[in-house]
């Protein structure tokens, strides 16, 4: 699938069970399919920063924490809120989906896409992230690497002079 650079996603495509796939730039989602045909589009209402699965389901989530499914006819169905306007794809953490906030927060949505699980403040925008089974690691653009456990409580915040290599240790962290 060929996209034209105005139209790059803005987070990870969404990979259906049969290989085809949906593709989300801020204003809009693609259907292709296997052989990388676009099959349909969706111009978005708002701003969109994620595109997800939830029970079997593609779900859009906006930026301002909303999130609603996405119908394989083109078409919009339910709508929620979260009530937390976000700025960022997810961090998937098990069950949870983990997203930045415009007031720099990290805030974990639950399981039913619909429950906040926790939320961190103090935490900068970051360019890189690592989830490993016990921690997460993020790399801020100056730096700084913000660890946070995979329950909610904010680890250690470590200025470094370079962005470092992130991975998972046997022990989970």
């Amino acid at each position: 699938l060929q996209l034209a650079n105005d139209t790059r996603p803005i987070a990870a495509p969404l990979v259906l069970n049969d290989g085809s796939m949906m593709i989300l730039n801020s204003d809009r989602i693609r259907f292709s399919s296997v052989d990388g045909r676009i099959l349909w589009r969706i111009i978005l209402p708002q701003v969109a920063v994620a595109l997800t699965g939830f029970q079997g389901n593609p779900v859009v989530t906006y930026a301002d924490g909303s999130m609603q499914i996405v119908n394989m006819d083109a078409t919009l169905g339910e709508r929620w809120t979260t009530r937390v306007k976000l700025d960022s794809a997810p961090l998937v953490v098990g069950d949870l989906l983990v997203f930045h906030t415009p007031d720099n927060a990290l805030v974990a949505i639950g399981a039913d896409r619909r429950s906040v699980a926790w939320r961190v403040e103090n935490v900068p925008a970051f360019v890189q992230a690592t989830v490993a089974p016990n921690v997460i690691g993020l790399m801020s653009a100056g730096h700084t690497l913000v660890t946070v456990s995979t329950q909610g409580q904010l680890l250690n915040s470590t200025p470094l002079s370079d962005a470092p290599f992130m991975t998972a240790a046997p022990n989970g962290n």
